[in-house]
Parts: structure tokens; sequence; C-alpha cells
């Protein structure tokens, strides 16, 4: 509930307006609207919307030669407050382009951010691929000593086999020949 004398917020169960004195039991009738058309009328400061049939109602209880200077003063108020009102969506409508632009440069920077973290992962990836392939080559290359010395075993077992063969048939020949000798 407000003053109909100075317009604050007041308490139903106040007496007096602590602001401007005035008996509360007063603006029980004006409890929804801050100070109504008399505090209007007086400059007194606005703090919620008003009601325009509430306006007219009082407008009519006012002298008719006051009427054009109250009507003047109300419409300079309406005139304040739209334009109050315009002030606050421009100031919106920029925090807003400011914010979407804070949106998207944070976007940004996340993106950035992204894209080097991968390319860290993407250059240790390469760089491990790199140093497998190098140990498979090596690994390969010893494969390859091995195989060729496992050939060279197998040739030289081979070699080995026939030189005991033929050892083994140079003793039986000589067995052969030294048992024909006993025998003449």
């Amino acid at each position: 509930m407000y003053c109909h004398n100075c317009g604050k917020k007041i308490n139903r169960d106040w007496q007096k307006c602590p602001e401007c004195n005035e008996d509360v039991a007063n603006s029980f009738e004006y409890n929804e609207y801050c100070g109504g058309f008399y505090g209007l009328s007086q400059h007194m400061p606005t703090s919620v919307a008003r009601d325009v049939s509430r306006y007219q109602r009082e407008h009519q209880a006012f002298p008719a030669n006051q009427r054009e200077d109250n009507v003047q003063i109300i419409v300079s108020e309406v005139k304040k407050i739209m334009q109050d009102a315009s002030g606050r969506w421009e100031k919106q409508k920029e925090r807003m382009q400011e914010f979407i632009c804070l949106l998207a440069l944070v976007n940004v920077i996340t993106l950035v951010a992204m894209v080097m973290i991968t390319a860290v992962f993407v250059k240790k990836i390469d760089t491990a691929q790199e140093t497998i392939l190098k140990q498979s080559n090596v690994i390969e290359e010893k494969n390859n000593e091995i195989e060729g010395m496992t050939t060279m075993y197998e040739e030289l077992m081979n070699k080995f086999n026939l030189m005991q063969n033929e050892a083994n048939d140079s003793r039986d020949n000589y067995h052969n020949i030294n048992k024909e000798y006993e025998e003449q």
C-alpha cells in the first residue's frame, strides 16, 4: 500500500506515514497507486505504474480551472515515464548485444583452445606413430638378420652333415680297405 500524499510504500498497520506524517487511514482508497493524481499534480516522485481510469476519476474531482494544468502535468509525467522506459529498453538492448558479443568471444576462445589441444595431441600421436614405425623397421631388420643367420646356420649344418657323411664314408672305406688288407 502507498501513501496518497507522498507516494511512499506504507504498511496497513501504521497510523501515520513515516515520510510525510499523513494519516494512513486516508490512503486505503489509494492503496494501489503511488501518490495518485494529487501526487502527480504536486510533482511527487512516481514509483509504480498508474491506472488511466484512476487519473480520469481524480481529474474530475479537481476544480475546472486546475484541470488543464493538471492534464499538462500528467502528459509530461507520462512522457517522462515513456522516455525512461525507452531508455531502459535501449540499455537492456545494449547489454544484450554486449552479452551476445561476450558469449561469441568465449565460444571463439573455447574453439581455439580445442584446436590447439587437438593439434598437440595429433602431434604427439604423429610422434608416437613415427617412433613405432622406426622401432618396427629396427625389428624387421633384426628379424632379417636372424633369418639370414638361420639360413647360414642351416647351410653350415648341411655342410657339416655332408662332411660328417663323407667322414663316415671315408672311415667305412678305411675299415673296408683295412679288412681286405688283413685278409690278404
